[in-house]
């Protein structure tokens, strides 16, 4: 049940204080285990659908398609994105669906 209402809850809170710069912060603190980055925070940013995070200093990160077609110098995902060792056999990419559902939020 909760694995439902936080994801709602955390789209709630970020549209309800997105602000007119593009961007909203966003923290590990918010998400919990759901944190997919291996940093603490990052800015969510959309723009005509596209969807990516950009950390303290400018570098962006693309989270959709449409993203790393548009950012020219943008930084592979790869490089933040934590990883699940808790399963044991192979270590999977913890799912980034979160942030971009999160993210389009903030276009619309």
């Amino acid at each position: 049940m909760l694995r439902f209402i936080i994801p709602t809850l955390v789209t709630a809170a970020i549209v309800l204080s997105a602000c007119e710069s593009g961007g909203h912060e966003i923290t590990k603190s918010r998400y919990g285990s759901a944190w997919p980055l291996t940093v603490d925070s990052v800015t969510l940013h959309c723009e005509n659908s596209a969807v990516w995070v950009e950390r303290p200093g400018g570098t962006q990160y693309p989270l959709n398609g449409v993203a790393e077609m548009r950012l020219r110098d943008a930084q592979p995902l790869e490089r933040i994105w934590r990883y699940d060792h808790a399963r044991g056999g192979a270590p999977y990419r913890i799912s980034i669906g979160p942030l971009i559902q999160d993210g389009l939020a903030l276009c619309d």
